[in-house]
């Protein structure tokens, strides 16, 4: 036996009431003129999150500036949600850049030497760090080569260490910025070719090994430590930058 509800005045008022709405819904949604619904007819906190559909609010549907800091909520912006090349990209607009004299640029500004009695500019280029005068000569690192093993000055080029110069010091600059530069004076303030080299791991001890380093006057001769018996830390040669157009300028 199926019991049906009682017909009475309240089941009917209720049953209209149900059409009379979805009948008013059907008739707004059907029957809004194109942007009748704007801003001030949406209740607030009407439009949540949940609502909106996925992708359907891109960058050009923003308002220019519309999105200011206050608007944010604290800690939404997490390093997760930025782009690493947006990042990489503000960072590197931020760098000052070291110019020529003709307004080319010779690399990026890393500092000065501010006890210098002239100026001395920290110029990084192509992954290396060189110093500077402000007339734009590139510094040499000594007034001597790097060491070799033979009297041709030739082969693989060494620096003489102590062991713990080489665990605190040597060791840790493989792979970094830092660079070894000569290159011969050819009078009093004239200076030659450049030559430069970047560090690595490889070391090793000798016991009575004769050194030779190059000098200004193109000779190779035997260093003042040679036979030498120590730790020597092994440099690899990279390909050095040019001399720049003075006066060099920063910005």
């Amino acid at each position: 036996m199926r019991f049906l509800p009682r017909l009475s005045y309240a089941n009917v008022m209720a049953t209209i009431g149900v059409f009379l709405a979805l009948g008013g819904i059907s008739y707004a949604a059907t029957n809004l003129s194109k942007n009748s619904v704007g801003t001030k007819q949406i209740k607030k906190n009407a439009v949540t999150a949940k609502k909106i559909k996925k992708n359907a609010v891109t960058a050009s549907k923003i308002k220019k500036n519309a999105v200011a800091t206050a608007k944010i909520k604290n800690k939404a912006v997490t390093q997760g949600k930025v782009d690493p090349n947006l990042l990489s990209k503000i960072d590197e607009d931020a760098k000052l850049m070291v110019f020529n004299g003709d307004g080319s640029v010779l690399g990026t500004f890393a500092g000065t030497y501010p006890q210098a009695p002239i100026a001395i500019l920290q110029v990084l280029i192509d992954g290396g760090l060189y110093s500077y005068y402000g007339s734009g000569q590139l510094i040499p690192f000594a007034t001597e080569s790097v060491s070799y093993k033979n009297a041709s000055c030739s082969g693989t080029p060494y620096v003489e260490l102590d062991s713990q110069g080489f665990d605190f010091i040597f060791s840790k600059l493989a792979g970094g910025p830092s660079r070894v530069v000569y290159r011969p004076f050819t009078g009093p303030t004239n200076l030659g070719p450049i030559s430069a080299w970047q560090f690595t791991t490889r070391s090793e001890d000798v016991t009575g090994q004769n050194l030779w380093e190059l000098h200004s006057d193109g000779t190779c001769d035997p260093t003042s430590s040679s036979p030498y018996t120590g730790l020597l830390g092994e440099l690899e040669s990279v390909s050095p930058p040019p001399d720049g157009i003075g006066p060099l300028t920063v910005g």
